[in-house]
């Protein structure tokens, strides 16, 4: 099988109190642009296009995600996101949208 191999253009993630501000006027772009830089190196982890990736789907079974690149996509969150996404919440973590929900989660508590 043929692998994507998407150059990497993470979308920068403004600081928190900006997206609160934002957030406060109903426009949660911070959120949406840290969910935008997530699916992005989530794609580039599974060798995926980006815009392929959904909340749905399962990072081993569906994008291809072996424990290699989960180990490269965390050490890419923590540079990126600067959160860690430690090995019991991994435990819980299958899908794409259950990253994305912890990566929030951390973001949140780490800006209150």
């Amino acid at each position: 099988m043929a692998r994507f191999t998407p150059s990497i253009s993470v979308v920068t993630v403004m600081d928190a109190s900006e997206g609160r501000r934002l957030h406060e006027r109903g426009v949660d772009v911070f959120e949406r642009h840290a969910c935008a830089a997530l699916y992005t190196l989530i794609a580039a982890a599974g060798g995926s296009p980006a815009a392929a990736i959904r909340p749905g789907l399962r990072l081993h079974e569906d994008i291809g995600v072996d424990s290699l690149e989960m180990a490269g996509l965390l050490v890419d969150i923590e540079n990126h996101f600067g959160v860690v996404v430690t090995s019991e919440r991994l435990e819980h973590i299958h899908t794409v949208g259950e990253l994305a929900s912890t990566v929030q989660q951390l973001l949140q508590s780490r800006t209150r």
